[in-house]
């Protein structure tokens, strides 16, 4: 008669899991001699009412906080003859070899059964921890658990082992939070017991694993050292009870990469169980890290023997009831069998290894792909390429490719003369792969090449494969007849392996500008998909170095859109683009639609609604947004560009002398000339500045010529409506309307009055200064540059001004007349700070370089640390600030150093001296009878800087009084409104 099974469980909050754990069972529930028994500890959710659909026989009791108990509590409900333990996160995998022994005579003979576990380490069940247990229980009313935690069966023998299988879920750490709350009540229950029993091993053991699980390794291997010390200090006769001591060690020690431990625990546990498999996959591999191969392999080898067995149930496992193995998972034995055939692959020394038994391992596998994998492995160390093509051949269709781009990646390590073998065998294959070794070993492969392209797809193979393909194409000029074969998506995957791994930018660069002048359909998409991967390449570049790539590949862009919009005309309805293009889902060709509406806008001078499209061109495709950005900079310039001349048209028709400044500013002297004449009567006067700053001066009209892409016709607008407008044309620094100063020509045929106001580097010539000065340095050293344009000025020119002796030394013979006006200055604007004193202790030494080498920064740092070591000094460098951040810094100086190789004095001299600042510059001998006697300025050079000021930081009264002449002069002789009116002069002459 057929024996009754109780199935007991306790349960709390279990919703999650316990349908799944009955619905297994179903099985074994609907036979007539089984009963359920679940006693719940305390549950809040729904695991009572999903009990009670499956038994009604569920019970209530109160958690004791001790495992054991509440198991036993659900044994005394039991009156089956035999009981059944599972929980709540486990699950019968093989029901139905369960109900065959409960239901055989077999079972008669033994009084415990041992079934196996995998205990599920993530959601989709590829990886597993196995494990034996015993789960079913003869009923003899003696049987019960102990320990409070990781509860022991206390169970008789005999004890039959079988191959029923449970999954566990409760290992999944996918729910961090349950995970967090399972080793929380876990690891304080362990803890709790080991501050009553410190030196149980078992609990030792279990919480070094809870620690593991919970990902703090260190604890882990502190704890699982201290198992293994506590075990290895009790009764030697126990050491073969806990042997399972030893594998969590090693595990823990492989993980900590501590392999010469591993090896000696490993070594040590095998001893006590010599068939414990984890110690040999653990020491192998081991042995592998460490590069000692020979004894790495012979350990796994032992391990390949003894995973088959365990599988066949070949193994005696009574001894591994209390263990959990981690090598029986198959993708652990795939993992390590790839490894082996790997490292005996590349370690000559092992070639020698008898090949026969990993072809014997390799049927233990399912895994199709590692089998091919291995297996090519094994034919290329053993020579036998004939037996490669043999695998290629049993190789499942869907494989194919992946088996053949595996192939190319091992030929990499071959020797020339075995590769040809191989090619040679694969090339009488039929189909693309025997082409394509046809394809290599011809000399003149373009009928080949046309062949394949006409019958296959070469895209299905690995980079490296593409890109020696494609080299084969470009070599026989035929790359775009592949290409045109080709959808968008797979020539942009082309292009950008050939740019990410032969560095092939600069080809496709070079054939984009000269391959591509035909605007039919293919051509202009075969250009589109080849730019689009270019341009989108160099975006990490243009955050880099953004001017410099911008500058490289603005052709291409501009190239880019215009066949993109050719290319929308080809395929759509263009008047329809307006109300289509937002349906459209691929954003390159919607970029491409809004383009082609900013275009017409921008044709048809709306340039706000170009704007606009601009704008949802960059939100449409975000990667273009610096090249986006230029054209948008480009349109704001021209739109400044009708507003300049909006302004000129304005003053017109004004009664009085129009005067046009242009186009540069240097050191603020346009805008403060212009206010400065401004003032006077009958004169209406502005300023035009191409190259605006961060220095910020504050010209009226400021246009960024840098920012215009078509700069020659804005500026000819631009010149167009001056010369309808202004009667004086004052330019500066060698600058005019039109950027090669062709306009010069042109204002003179129309009568203007013009002058060219020269201010230092723009006509400094090293060789001349060189004479008046031996410190003299110039930024400019191209003195045949800046002859020829002097030459070509003077021509037009006849007026040049100038503001001091040294400059008319370089413009004297190339102008019929050179006018003295001195530097200009809006005292107002540099007014003295109130209630500043000069600082006797730590005064503030303040030095501004526009230009480092030409004002002697390198000499003025050197100064300054050397008398540091005398004195206590602050030393301030101004640099990348706007005039009026700087001005501040001024304002709290004691000592302004300015220029060291110039002959006389800059505007920066005048600013400060009009603050009340001393200062100290460069004034030559050759300038010293030029300037009024009385000018108060330190003269220095870089020789006598630190004497001149040290002489300063000693005598602060000498400080206030330079500073108070300073402001006097300043006043005196360069207030901008005395030097407007001897600029009025000039022009009336």
């Amino acid at each position: 008669m057929t024996k009754k099974i109780s199935i007991c469980m306790i349960v709390k909050d279990e919703e999650k899991n316990l349908r799944r754990c009955l619905e297994s069972l179903t099985p074994l529930l609907n036979r007539n001699y089984t009963e359920l028994i679940i006693v719940d500890t305390g549950s809040s959710d729904n695991t009572i009412d999903i009990a009670k659909e499956y038994t009604n026989q569920v019970y209530f009791h109160e958690w004791s906080g001790n495992f054991s108990d509440m198991r036993n509590i659900s044994l005394s409900y039991a009156v089956g003859d035999w009981i059944f333990i599972i929980d709540a996160d486990e699950e019968l995998e093989t029901p139905e070899k369960l109900i065959a022994l409960i239901e055989s005579n077999n079972i008669n003979n033994f009084k415990t059964i041992r079934i196996r576990e995998k205990h599920l380490l993530s959601s989709e069940g590829k990886k597993c921890v196995t494990h034996i247990q015993e789960r079913l229980f003869k009923n003899d009313g003696k049987f019960q658990y102990r320990g409070t935690i990781h509860n022991q069966p206390i169970y008789q023998h005999p004890v039959l082992n079988t191959d029923i299988w449970l999954k566990h879920y409760g290992y999944i750490n996918d729910d961090k939070e349950l995970m967090e709350k399972k080793f929380e009540r876990t690891a304080n229950m362990l803890r709790k017991e080991l501050e009553r029993e410190p030196e149980n091993v078992y609990y030792r053991f279990q919480l070094a694993r809870s620690y593991m699980m919970h990902g703090e390794y260190v604890v882990a291997l502190e704890e699982i050292t201290k198992a293994y010390k506590d075990m290895k200090s009790q009764d030697k006769e126990l050491i073969v009870h806990r042997y399972y001591v030893f594998g969590e060690f090693a595990r823990m020690a492989l993980y900590a990469k501590k392999y010469k431990d591993v090896i000696e625990i490993g070594k040590e546990g095998i001893r006590y169980s010599e068939n414990y498999l984890d110690l040999y996959y653990y020491i192998g591999h081991a042995y592998l890290d460490l590069k000692e191969n020979e004894k790495g392999l012979e350990y796994l080898e032992k391990y390949f023997e003894l995973y088959i067995k365990y599988n066949k149930n070949e193994l005696d496992v009574s001894r591994f009831t209390a263990v959990e193995m981690y090598s029986l998972e198959e993708t652990s034995f795939e993992r390590t069998l790839n490894r082996v055939v790997s490292t005996i692959y590349k370690d000559p020394l092992m070639i020698g290894k008898n090949i026969d038994n990993y072809n014997r391992y390799l049927k233990e596998t399912g895994n199709k792909i590692l089998r091919y994998k291995v297996l090519s492995q094994l034919m290329i160390v053993d020579g036998n390429y004939s037996g490669l093509v043999d695998v290629y051949n049993s190789v499942e269709s869907e494989q194919v490719y992946p088996f053949i781009n595996y192939l190319e990646t091992l030929k990499k390590d071959l020797s020339d003369k075995d590769k040809m073998e191989m090619e040679q065998l694969f090339s009488s294959l039929d189909g693309d792969f025997g082409l394509l070794n046809l394809i290599r070993l011809s000399n003149s492969p373009t009928k080949h090449l046309i062949d394949f392209i006409n019958q296959y797809d070469i895209i299905k193979y690995s980079d490296d494969v593409i890109i020696e393909f494609v080299k084969y194409l470009i070599n026989s000029n035929i790359l775009y007849k592949f290409f045109k074969k080709l959808d968008n998506v797979t020539m942009k995957k082309i292009v950008k392996v050939l740019i990410d791994n032969e560095n092939k930018i600069d080809y496709f660069i070079n054939s984009l500008r000269t391959d591509f002048r035909f605007n039919d359909f293919q051509n202009n998409r075969i250009f589109l998909a080849i730019a689009n991967v270019i341009l989108l390449s160099e975006i990490e570049e243009i955050k880099i170095k953004p001017m410099n790539t911008i500058e490289n590949l603005k052709d291409i862009f501009y190239k880019y859109i215009e066949k993109g919009i050719e290319n929308i005309n080809f395929r759509y309805n263009i008047d329809r683009i307006r109300l289509i293009y937002n349906t459209n889902e691929n954003s390159e060709e919607k970029f491409l639609m809004i383009m082609y509406l900013y275009s017409i806008h921008q044709k048809n001078g709306n340039k706000s609604l170009a704007l606009k499209y601009l704008k949802e061109a960059g939100e449409v495709y975000p990667y273009f947004a610096t090249f986006l950005t230029m054209i948008v900079n480009s349109i704001k310039e021209e739109i400044k560009v009708e507003e300049v001349r909006d302004s000129f048209n304005y003053m017109k028709n004004q009664k009085s002398i129009k005067v046009l400044h242009g186009t540069i500013e240097i050191a603020g002297q346009m805008n403060t000339l212009v206010n400065g004449l401004n003032h006077l009567e009958n004169v209406t006067a502005t300023a035009l500045d191409y190259y605006p700053s961060y220095l910020s001066y504050g010209n009226a009209n400021l246009i960024d010529l840098m920012k215009l892409e078509n700069k020659t016709a804005e500026t000819q607008k631009i010149l167009e409506s001056a010369i309808d407008t202004f009667d004086i044309f004052h330019f500066h620094y060698n600058r005019s309307l039109l950027t090669n100063l062709s306009d010069i020509p042109l204002l003179k045929e129309s009568n203007k009055k013009i002058f060219m106001h020269n201010w230092g580097s723009d006509v400094r010539l090293l060789s001349t200064a060189k004479k008046l000065t031996p410190y003299a340095k110039t930024k400019n050293e191209n003195e045949a540059y800046i002859i020829n344009q002097l030459e070509y000025l003077g021509n037009y020119i006849d007026d040049c001004i100038v503001g001091d002796a040294e400059l008319y030394e370089y413009v004297k013979d190339f102008y019929k007349r050179v006018h003295f006006v001195r530097q200009a200055l809006d005292i107002s604007q540099y007014s003295p700070t109130p209630n500043f004193k000069f600082r006797k202790t730590k005064p503030v030494i303040v030095h501004a370089p526009t230009s480092s080498d030409f004002k002697g920064t390198n000499t003025v740092h050197a100064v300054i640390e050397n008398l540091k070591l005398k004195y206590d000094i602050e030393y301030k460098l101004v640099k990348n600030m706007s005039h009026d951040e700087a001005k501040e810094i001024y304002r709290g100086a004691d000592i302004i150093i300015d220029e060291l190789h110039s002959l006389g004095h800059g505007i920066l001299s005048l600013e400060v001296m009009a603050m009340e600042k001393p200062v100290i510059t460069s004034i030559s001998d050759f300038m010293s009878d030029f300037y009024p006697k009385e000018i108060p300025i330190v003269s220095a050079n870089p020789d006598t800087l630190e004497e001149k000021v040290e002489l300063l930081i000693n005598d602060w009264e000498m400080r206030k009084e330079l500073g108070i002449q300073g402001r006097k002069y300043v006043e005196k002789y360069h207030d901008h409104k005395k030097i407007a009116l001897d600029l009025l002069n000039i022009y009336n002459a």
